[in-house]
């Protein structure tokens, strides 16, 4: 018989979604090969990854031929895969984790669907990170990425309170102290001072922030408190005596004495001689000073005649 080789051919590359033909063509090599054809079996292979053997298939073959066949190989490997994150570049504080992003992976074949994203500090203010990862199929590799975002504080602004009136001898609470933004939880706002007067003045009410952290961007604006002098109102000091005493050779203290006035103003007072009256006003002028209003007017005047 003729000697008669027969060798297939192969194919080796990465997978890309398509079939491939096994090259080159089967090939007969012998001193005479007559009506002999040859073919590679698998004709193509793909698309999905896998390997194996290519044999060449020999027909016209008869007795007068010696056949030797000499097989070629297939292989595809596992195409790669890419993740992608996408973030904003940043969000603001609300108090509750932050899930922004979103994650796609994409490979050759056709590859092209969403992923899982994971966070990690992604709840407070700072550098939060995602994270997403593609496990791999039967033709891609797996892969993974990550990406960044900052998480920004949360404007709040803190308003103080503020008081405006006349004297009237009590002390006033400015208004309440107002906090306003998109997200206030766990803040507390009060006024300093908490309380004004009873005196007359004015000042600075100032915006007290409790519970705040790196989570909030706090601007304050101060309130005003102003207490003016009430309009005047005359004191009043009265003098009680009885009509008359008896002498009994000793200086003689039957009367009593009460200043009255606006601003709760009404005390006993200690009785004086004529030439001692101006030391009253000295106690109306400390009220006027200590409520902002008054007029010192002494007409508490009596006349005592002590009999024999």
């Amino acid at each position: 018989p003729a000697t008669v080789t027969a060798t297939a051919g192969s194919y080796s590359g990465v997978y890309d979604g398509s079939t491939h033909t096994t090259l080159p063509l089967c090939a007969l090599a012998g001193s005479y090969t007559g009506s002999l054809t040859c073919a590679n079996s698998p004709a193509s292979v793909g698309p999905g990854i896998g390997s194996g053997t290519v044999t060449p298939t020999v027909t016209g073959g008869s007795a007068n031929f010696a056949i030797t066949s000499v097989n070629g190989s297939w292989s595809i490997t596992n195409a790669t895969s890419t993740v992608t994150v996408t973030c904003p570049a940043s969000v603001t504080f609300n108090g509750a984790a932050q899930t922004p992003c979103t994650a796609t992976v994409t490979g050759v074949g056709g590859l092209n669907q969403s992923v899982t994203v994971t966070y990690s500090n992604n709840t407070n203010a700072g550098t939060a990170t995602a994270n997403a990862s593609f496990a791999g199929d039967t033709n891609h590799s797996a892969s993974s990425n990550s990406k960044t975002f900052t998480i920004n504080p949360v404007g709040v602004t803190a308003t103080a309170g503020s008081y405006s009136g006349t004297a009237d001898g009590s002390a006033h609470s400015p208004s309440a102290c107002l906090l306003t933004g998109a997200y206030t939880v766990g803040l507390t706002c009060t006024n300093n001072p908490a309380s004004v007067g009873p005196a007359v003045g004015s000042g600075t009410v100032t915006p007290v922030v409790t519970g705040g952290s790196a989570n909030f961007a706090i601007t304050p604006i101060n309130g005003s408190w102003n207490i003016t002098q009430a309009a005047l109102t005359p004191t009043t000091t009265t003098v009680i005596c009885p009509a008359s005493v008896g002498y009994n050779g000793t200086a003689q203290t039957p009367c009593t004495a009460t200043v009255t006035g606006s601003g709760g103003l009404n005390q006993s007072v200690p009785l004086q001689t004529t030439d001692q009256m101006s030391n009253d006003c000295n106690l109306c002028q400390q009220h006027q000073r200590r409520h902002g209003h008054g007029q010192c007017q002494l007409r508490g005047r009596r006349d005592l005649r002590i009999e024999q």
